[in-house]
């Protein structure tokens, strides 16, 4: 009996110091994984720390964001029966433009757009677009915390200037449609060194409405060759990747980083507690984000997923196939929990992305040709021809590295990008029916 007892003892002492022994090569071969996951960020060039990337204070007479604020708050303090004045507004906006042949859907924006207030706020809205600089002082090291309640006052404002520029070119008030464009992409611009995702998101989404308002506007009133020139100079800021990568670093540094530092806290298993599935579930995810060289790994992943998307990112799209979001998923290991809840939707953005630098390229040319038609009274036949005259050289198909698809047609012409899926669809556009399969142009089909 004493014997077994001492080879009981002995056992678990033996299976004591092979725990032990696994768990130090464990904690050992973790942390090596991660500092090679920071090593290989540095030497990308990507920034490390969030001060790299916060935008620098702005002089208050120069920075547009109080003043978007104060719009907003001034459209939000008045209501229309139970709802916010904001909110009519912009549904009235979004009703006329699905509708614009519609007299009762333009005579609810109109009232609207006279109100006294409503006038106020977007005089705001100009002056702020006006100013150099945009700075809303966010708080970033709240992490996923983080308040950004202007992305919706101006995806909302972007949607009422789009609105107010086609009305105002159905007027014939040709100068005010064109302003109201030159508006809506400045303020779209003030959120370029916002650096999280949302706001590049928000900034992407807000550029595509003005950018489809210019089409619409351009079929009514043609832009002076004065305007033209500005609003190209405008869509070639527009047509710049780098608020998305810095957003992108803004992602894995203010959140990421933040996250993965609440894990180490008792706040983590607060919130697996509140999560759903069942218990057992939740509380093996408390064990395993508990454990350290899991934890070390998991962020190892992260990190390591987030350089290799920004690597990606950075180079052009025929020469680095885009990559779903479920692949992605599928290069973070079993253990690694804490990526899988926080990793963005990396192939959904990137598409977001580069489809706005496909539409300012198109909206640029086109508005070439329209020059080009009025100094010369046709179309050229060529995109060639343009050069140097009305443009300075021509942009490629983002998606193809190729020349944009141009032919003339009729009295008109066709202008296109091939889209996502990299397939000559002869210039159809995006319309419900294509959405999900991508199989559609980025087209802008001109009738005179």
């Amino acid at each position: 009996m004493k014997k077994t007892a001492v080879r009981l003892v002995q056992v678990f002492v033996a299976l004591l110091v092979v725990l032990l022994l696994v768990h130090t090569a464990l904690l050992v071969l973790s942390g090596v994984t991660l500092r090679n996951a920071y090593r290989d960020l540095q030497q990308a060039g990507r920034p490390m720390t969030g001060a790299e990337i916060i935008p620098a204070e702005v002089p208050a007479g120069e920075n547009a964001a109080p003043l978007y604020t104060s719009a907003f708050a001034l459209l939000d303090a008045e209501t229309i029966g139970e709802e916010k004045l904001f909110q009519c507004l912009a549904q009235a906006a979004r009703d006329f433009s699905a509708d614009p042949e519609s007299g009762k859907k333009q005579s609810a924006f109109e009232q609207l757009l006279a109100r006294e207030d409503v006038a106020r706020a977007l005089a705001m809205i100009e002056q702020a677009a006006a100013r150099p600089k945009c700075n809303f002082n966010l708080q970033y090291d709240q992490g996923a915390a983080l308040l950004v309640p202007h992305v919706q006052g101006m995806l909302k404002m972007g949607r009422i200037l789009a609105a107010r520029a086609q009305l105002e070119a159905r007027r014939q008030e040709n100068e005010r449609a064109w302003n109201s464009i030159e508006t809506n992409l400045r303020m779209a611009d003030a959120l370029r060194e916002e650096p999280i995702l949302i706001s590049a998101l928000v900034r992407v989404a807000i550029a595509k409405t003005a950018l489809a308002s210019i089409r619409q506007v351009a079929d009514q009133a043609p832009p002076s060759d004065g305007t033209a020139a500005r609003l190209m100079a405008r869509l070639a800021a527009v047509d710049d990747p780098a608020p998305y990568m810095l957003a992108m670093d803004g992602e894995r540094l203010f959140m990421g980083e933040w996250i993965f530092n609440l894990v180490q806290t008792p706040k983590m298993s607060d919130f697996w507690e509140e999560g759903d599935g069942p218990k057992w579930k939740l509380r093996a995810h408390d064990l395993l984000i508990g454990y350290r060289p899991a934890r070390q790994a998991d962020r190892a992943a992260y990190m390591r997923t987030m350089g290799e998307f920004a690597a990606q990112a950075a180079r052009p799209w025929w020469e680095a196939p885009m990559v779903s979001d479920e692949e992605w998923e599928q290069t973070i290991p079993w253990y690694g929990m804490v990526s899988r809840l926080i990793l963005p939707a990396l192939g959904k953005s990137r598409i977001k992305m580069t489809e706005l630098l496909a539409e300012a390229r198109v909206i640029r040319i086109g508005l070439a040709l329209i020059r080009c038609k009025a100094a010369r009274g046709r179309y050229p036949a060529a995109l060639a021809e343009l050069v140097p005259e009305f443009l300075d050289g021509t942009p490629e198909d983002p998606f193809t590295g190729k020349l944009l698809v141009y032919r003339p047609e009729g009295d008109g012409f066709v202008l296109y990008s091939l889209g996502p899926n990299q397939q000559d669809e002869g210039g159809m556009a995006e319309s419900p029916d294509n959405r999900d399969t991508k199989a559609f142009d980025i087209a802008w089909r001109r009738a005179q």
